[in-house]
């Protein structure tokens, strides 16, 4: 009974530590990327909720976060159109991807904008 009622608190110490973005499941869900079963390390969206497993979705985002037409950054799902949110990319992306992607994100901003910064130059 004592063994029992350890490995059920350690569970659910495990589920409260890893929160809503990388869960533990009793059933599998199929990754949206490589169409196969997550068997761990399951990730889900924070917006629309699409499962991946977390190397598929980490490395597409990482790929993706190269380059300037992929800003603002959306979930690789063909058929939504939900942004992917700073929360999952603090989670998916390593500290130096996150200031690579913030610098693109800018030099995005500035092109989109570049009428108003030449008229601010031209005062």
């Amino acid at each position: 009974f004592y063994f029992f009622f350890k490995q059920k608190t350690a569970y659910e110490m495990l589920r409260s530590l890893v929160g809503s973005e990388m869960c533990i499941r009793d059933r599998y869900e199929v990754c949206r990327l490589c169409e196969k079963q997550v068997t761990s390390q399951l990730f889900k969206l924070q917006l629309c909720d699409h499962p991946f497993c977390f190397n598929c979705i980490r490395n597409k985002i990482a790929d993706n976060a190269l380059r300037l037409e992929n800003i603002p950054m959306m979930c690789p799902v063909e058929s939504c159109c939900r942004l992917i949110t700073l929360r999952d990319l603090n989670i998916l992306l390593l500290a130096h991807e996150r200031k690579d992607l913030f610098f693109l994100g800018y030099c995005k901003f500035v092109k989109d904008h570049l009428d108003n910064y030449l008229s601010l130059i031209h005062i």
